[in-house]
């Protein structure tokens, strides 16, 4: 794969929208862990180096208070669709979760899009010419958003219990944050390098031709 299909992740926006809910303060926190460890992950998986993830007690306004994470990468070059991938793994992990546990209903299920973490995908990839459209056919350089978020569904089914792993782990470290060497030691998956991915078995796995 030639180095201008890949993108530089060190310019990606990390922040993320503070999240309300009518779940409980503790059904969100585990609901955001899970988004959070969902891109951990599969970004993991797809050959994006982590650096570390985090929860954040943040204020959502009216003095209400809310939650918000990040997770934030190495200057990698990652393939672009592996990279939309790991932006839309996030909501689907968060959403799997609330299957899990039975509360995928009504205002819940609208707490997990994450358009935000669509938005980057869509703006990053731009830049290298590589388009992906949330309606009608797929670019000839590109992706529909169905695509990504179908096959973040098949990623994050595939890596859930690792998924889990790390979501409880956040939850249990004392400032609500990992670092790679932490995420590494509970699940035993080596952080790949900052050298380019080899364009292998993560399209063939979860990408449907």
């Amino acid at each position: 794969m030639a180095p201008s299909d890949f993108i530089d992740l060190d310019a990606v926006p990390v922040t993320r929208l503070p999240q309300t809910s009518l779940l409980s303060w503790a059904e969100l926190r585990r609901c955001l862990a899970h988004h959070e460890a969902g891109h951990t992950v599969v970004g993991m998986a797809a050959g994006m180096q982590l650096k570390s993830l985090q929860l954040y007690e943040v204020d959502a306004g009216q003095g209400s208070p809310g939650l918000t994470g990040s997770t934030t990468w190495a200057p990698t070059m990652a393939e672009e669709f592996d990279f939309a991938v790991e932006c839309a793994a996030g909501e689907v992990a968060h959403r799997r979760q609330l299957q899990e546990v039975g509360l995928a209903t009504g205002q819940a299920i609208g707490d997990t899009h994450a358009i935000h973490d669509r938005d980057v995908a869509i703006k990053v990839l731009a830049q290298g010419g590589f388009r992906i459209v949330t309606s009608g056919p797929a670019p000839e350089r590109g992706a529909t958003w169905e695509e990504v978020t179908s096959a973040a569904v098949r990623a994050v089914e595939e890596l859930w219990s690792e998924i889990t792993t790390v979501a409880t782990s956040l939850l249990s470290s004392p400032d609500l944050r990992l670092t790679a060497q932490q995420v590494t030691a509970v699940t035993g998956r080596l952080n790949p390098t900052t050298t380019p991915a080899s364009p292998g078995p993560f399209l063939s796995r979860w990408r449907i031709p």
